[in-house]
């Protein structure tokens, strides 16, 4: 995202941020839990990452569609409609599973979250002008 945002970061506290993100919810939960029910953790945690993966699928296929940006690579519309088809399966896929897995609470949470997400980027977030 550095080159894309324009945010330069030095490397090593980039790191530092990612890899705290990382590893102290981790282990804040562990430490809750007293480090019982693990299996349940597990799952838990696969479904929070697959969360991020919707917020990587639908920016990617919107920039890989625009020609402006793309040229003659750009995605063709059929590969556009495949990629957001996809992308909204596992939205649906993963709402079920949040639902299943961590209640009905914080799917509502999860929500509210993608939709500011959604709002800045498209009423907030402006492009840099280019020097």
């Amino acid at each position: 995202m550095e080159g894309f945002m324009r945010w330069h970061i030095a490397p090593w506290l980039r790191r530092l941020i990612t890899r705290s993100l990382a590893i102290i919810p981790a282990i804040v939960i562990i430490h809750l839990t007293g480090g019982k029910n693990t299996v349940d953790l597990l799952v838990t945690s696969q479904i929070f990452l697959s969360l991020q993966l919707p917020f990587a699928i639908f920016p990617l296929v919107f920039v890989t569609s625009d020609r402006s940006k793309m040229g003659d690579f750009a995605n063709a519309p059929v590969v556009k409609v495949i990629g957001y088809l996809l992308g909204t399966i596992i939205v649906g896929l993963n709402l079920y599973l949040v639902n299943q897995q961590i209640g009905t609470a914080w799917l509502v949470g999860i929500l509210a979250f993608a939709a500011g997400f959604a709002a800045y980027a498209k009423f907030i977030y402006r492009e840099p002008a280019h020097a």
